[in-house]
């Protein structure tokens, strides 16, 4: 606990050496050091989408920055096999099976109101 705490106080005293560089002399509290820090931040961000049309434009190239950062492999059809299927009155029972795992159940109505 008192490493915890040193950790604490000196990143406290870290922060509150870096906002003592106000514009006009004046020490900054840390609260209006992390504002101004967030507002220039806020400002680097990419511009919001007006429309729907323009968020399509823009969603592709958002997922593939996403899937590049996130090393995820390009997305491919599931290729689901159904090993069992029992209807009971309204409901359907079936057994999936997909490659790169186990087996499921998967429950649904014959006529969806």
């Amino acid at each position: 606990m008192p490493k915890r705490l040193a950790v604490l106080l000196s990143t406290v005293c870290i922060v509150a050496a870096v906002a003592s560089s106000g514009t006009a002399g004046e020490p900054l509290s840390v609260l209006e050091y992390l504002g101004a820090r967030a507002g220039k931040m806020a400002a680097e961000l990419p511009a919001v989408p007006d429309t729907q049309q323009d968020w399509q434009q823009r969603r592709g190239q958002v997922l593939e920055d996403l899937s590049e950062v996130l090393s995820l492999p390009k997305r491919e059809p599931m290729k689901a096999a159904l090993m069992y299927r029992k209807e009971e009155g309204d409901l359907i029972i079936e057994q999936v099976m997909l490659p790169l795992g186990p087996a499921g159940l998967r429950f649904r109505q014959r006529n969806p109101r």
